[in-house]
């Protein structure tokens, strides 16, 4: 039979499904003849079954055929290739989609689609550079690339250059006035800024072009109102923002709309909500009754089934790294008992710190998925689990929405971030019996679980190179050094007074403060200081922005360290307590506002826990100008600080409430245990 036949006869055999019977004459034909039609037959064939490498190599064969015959394997090989790259993606193989997309350029060098493909494995693999040079690329050939001045956008603002990643976003809207993306960027950058009242210019410029959709309306509506202050003149601007919000979940009530894909249509959480000093169960409820209204996870497949025995404890967070998250996480993930438990860890974001590398050592399972639900979901629904540990929800978009799928029998959160989630699906909130008051389950829309050890299993601080003076911190060495370490954004207005209270008790004090993540909290807050404390205002000193080490050794300078009342210290309790510094506190009556309490509950040691506002204003100035009182309560911390760090005991107490959950009995430790 001459070629020509076999190629006819082969087509009529795929047409009758008969593939396999296909595949053997065109192979026949081959081993006659080298024309590259064989060979684009041949791909198409392997391609729609799924034998995507050998279709490839076809493919590329038949690229020297003519023209015609070059423009369908091209378009073969690009469909075969974006659908390659872009399921690596998803599943967070991203040098599995760099490999792809590098080997198709080879041949099809100037596709756009796979430069593009390209760039995004780059970004999501970490190799921000990679990608920034990728997408300059592809606008010198084609400046008017919506797509490129978007997520060259992304890889701006994760390169810390907000202004010319602004400029890209702004471009794309003037190519395409009605791209979400770039609106939405827009408006996350502003807010992060402090400036909101731009940052709701820019949302409402999405909402007016973006009308016709109902989903992405009432997203747009949402994440408006969840763009809540970072710092707060004064609790009357709380009150108002709180007020605001309500009316807005209230009017979206009435609404009718269904999220498909909460992280594309909101894309925020209602993150600054829990610095306002209130019970916010009601709130997170009603924001998580929105989020769920017709959004409803396709199901996924699990993993195969156990056959150890063992349990499989699952954690996720977007902060396995060099982050609060990832130290307060590390040691429990390290020394939970393998004979009975494997553990699975899930990073969102595929970081390499040394941290990052702790996790993939330690772990049984490391897997890093990228920021996409679907991905995730289908990550984790692969290791089959019994207990998934969301450790902290509402710090960032993907884990706050992936809480809503049912994922494990067993799903948990705990004070990563400490409120309640409002999340159906989650089952229970992991706290402490001396972070919560009597009466606290009503703050929870879990069923609160109050272990009798603090966790977490944490590893005592250390300076890494040795502890540096004050004048290498810039900060002077003839002043009391009156220091409070947290984030900006934990200053409630009401703690202006304690500290006006400070400075003025004692006129050799100076506060020192570190600026923050954004330059624009500083501005603010400095502002509202020479409003509620002018007289002393000038005794506060901001520090820039420091590295870890020397943040340690600015904590171990400090003659007095200073909690933050409403929403308290957390790791940096630990730090400080670490290194021998006792920390000033005034514990609320909610989780958020008792961690450092709990810490010196489980020390034994009270002497600088104030019962009011006037007593901590006393125990800071006695520490501050009463040397001895100093000495003797750093020793005292100094001694019984070891109780807090390494115990074992928090982790074998989570794998008891973990062991017993998953079995379905009912005596789960209450806060009466």
């Amino acid at each position: 039979m001459n070629c020509e036949s076999l190629l006819a006869q082969a087509f009529q055999l795929q047409r009758r499904g008969h593939a396999e019977q296909a595949e053997g004459a065109l192979r026949e034909a081959l081993s006659t003849s080298a024309d590259p039609v064989f060979h684009l037959a041949l791909g198409a064939l392997l391609h729609d079954l799924g034998r995507l490498d050998e279709a490839m190599g076809h493919y590329a064969q038949a690229l020297d055929g003519d023209n015609r015959l070059a423009a369908a394997a091209k378009s073969g090989l690009r469909d075969l290739g974006v659908q390659q790259t872009v399921a690596a993606l998803e599943r967070g193989d991203f040098p599995a989609a760099e490999k792809r997309a590098r080997q198709l350029l080879v041949l099809l060098p100037e596709d756009r689609v796979l430069r593009h493909d390209l760039a995004l494995a780059f970004h999501h693999g970490g190799q921000t550079e990679a990608a920034r040079r990728a997408l300059e690329g592809i606008l010198e050939s084609d400046p008017t690339d919506v797509n490129a001045h978007v997520n060259l956008g992304a890889v701006l603002q994760d390169l810390g250059d907000v202004r010319l990643a602004s400029a890209h976003f702004q471009v794309a809207l003037q190519h395409d006035p009605n791209c979400g993306p770039a609106t939405r960027n827009l408006a996350a950058l502003r807010r992060r800024s402090g400036d909101l009242d731009q940052a709701g210019v820019y949302l409402e410029y999405a909402r007016r072009n973006r009308a016709a959709n109902a989903e992405l309306l009432a997203g747009l509506t949402l994440q408006r109102a969840l763009q809540l202050p970072a710092i707060y003149q004064s609790t009357a601007e709380i009150d108002y923002c709180r007020e605001r919000l309500l009316a807005v979940l209230d009017a979206l009530d009435a609404e009718d709309f269904a999220f498909q894909d909460p992280l594309r249509s909101i894309g925020a959480t209602a993150f600054f909500l829990a610095y306002h000093g209130h019970g916010d169960v009601a709130i997170q409820r009603q924001i998580a009754s929105l989020v769920a209204r017709g959004y409803t996870p396709q199901p996924v497949e699990p993993g195969p089934a156990r056959s150890d025995g063992r349990v499989r404890v699952g954690l996720v967070s977007t902060y396995f790294k060099n982050h609060t998250i990832g130290k307060l996480n590390l040691g429990t993930v390290r020394n939970i008992d393998r004979e009975r438990f494997s553990v699975h860890v899930f990073s969102i974001g595929d970081h390499q710190d040394r941290t990052a590398t702790a996790f993939r050592r330690c772990a049984d399972h490391y897997e890093a998925v990228p920021r996409s639900l679907d991905a995730a979901r289908a990550a984790i629904a692969r290791a089959n689990l019994d207990v998934l540990l969301f450790t902290d929800i509402g710090m960032e978009p993907v884990t706050y929405f992936l809480a809503f799928s049912r994922l494990a029998p067993v799903q948990c959160v705990t004070w990563g971030h400490p409120i309640t989630t409002g999340i159906d699906t989650v089952d229970y909130f992991i706290s402490a019996v001396d972070a919560e008051c009597d009466g606290n389950e009503r703050h929870y829309s879990e069923r609160l679980v109050a272990l009798r050890t603090m966790q977490p299993h944490y590893a005592r601080p250390q300076i890494a190179g040795g502890r540096k003076p004050r004048a290498a911190l810039g900060v002077p060495d003839d002043r009391t050094l009156y220091l409070c370490p947290q984030s900006l954004f934990k200053f409630h207005p009401d703690f202006d007074v304690i500290l006006r209270e400070i400075l003025r008790g004692d006129p050799r004090g100076i506060l020192v403060l570190v600026e923050g993540q954004n330059r624009t909290w500083s501005e603010l807050l400095k502002a509202r200081f020479r409003n509620t404390l002018p007289d002393v205002a000038h005794r506060i000193l901001f520090l820039p922005r420091m590295s870890g080490a020397d943040f340690m050794s600015l904590i171990a300078c400090a003659d007095v360290v200073l909690d933050t009342p409403v929403f308290c210290g957390g790791n940096t309790t630990y730090e400080a307590l670490g290194l021998g510094k006792p920390v000033v506190t005034l514990p609320s009556d909610l989780l958020r506002g008792r961690l450092t309490y709990a810490v010196y509950r489980k020390m034994g040691y009270l002497d600088c826990v104030a019962d009011d506002p006037a007593r901590y204003v006393d125990i800071a100035l006695r520490l501050g100008t009463d040397l001895d009182f100093r000495r003797t309560a750093e020793a005292a911390v100094q001694e019984r600080a070891a109780s807090l760090f390494e115990d074992l005991r928090a982790v074998r107490e989570l794998e008891g409430l973990f062991a017993r959950a998953v079995a379905g009995e009912r005596g789960i430790p209450d806060t009466s245990v």
